[in-house]
């Protein structure tokens, strides 16, 4: 469990106390996530679409592992990797464009997604698109988050998803 509050990363004890605008993180078994969320009373909302820009080993890795249960939009910067991303990724729909460009992401059909992650392995770029989708997108979902590809790349050392 993590709570961040502000700039700042808590690993709570035993005695910290959740405050009004902190995010709390919890990590559990796939098993448990159900009775922790009816517990929490946490309605469970089930991604439909989702959107990846960077067809890198991150960005085709979560591709490839959700493409079976979600719509998957993958945008790609270079058009050779986009093609091979195609022909690998036989239910996603790879878009070649730079993912940095709001009329890129409103023709993806950024409009249409619940979630969208950026896994270029460029920070700014990374950081960029994230701010200018989650802008984009405000009106619909309140609930996006900045996640860094390390901080992916940490999640899927560790959980069974990936």
């Amino acid at each position: 469990m993590a709570i961040a509050r502000g700039i700042s990363t808590i690993i709570p004890h035993a005695d910290e106390q959740i405050r009004p605008l902190d995010q709390v993180f919890i990590m559990a078994r796939k098993d448990d996530m159900k009775p922790l969320m009816e517990m929490m009373k946490i309605e469970h909302k089930k991604i439909e679409c989702m959107m990846i820009l960077g067809g890198g080993l991150v960005g085709s890795r979560v591709a490839q592992l959700l493409e079976k249960e979600v719509e998957i939009k993958l945008i790609e910067n270079n058009q050779n990797r986009a093609d091979e991303l195609a022909s690998d990724l036989k239910d996603t729909e790879v878009i070649h464009g730079d993912g940095t460009d709001a009329n890129v992401l409103v023709m993806s059909g950024l409009d249409a997604t619940e979630s969208f992650i950026a896994t270029t392995g460029d920070n700014e770029t990374n950081i960029v698109s994230c701010l200018l989708a989650k802008h984009l997108m405000n009106r619909k979902n309140r609930d996006l988050q900045l996640v860094t590809v390390r901080q992916l790349r940490w999640l899927t050392r560790r959980t069974t998803l990936f």
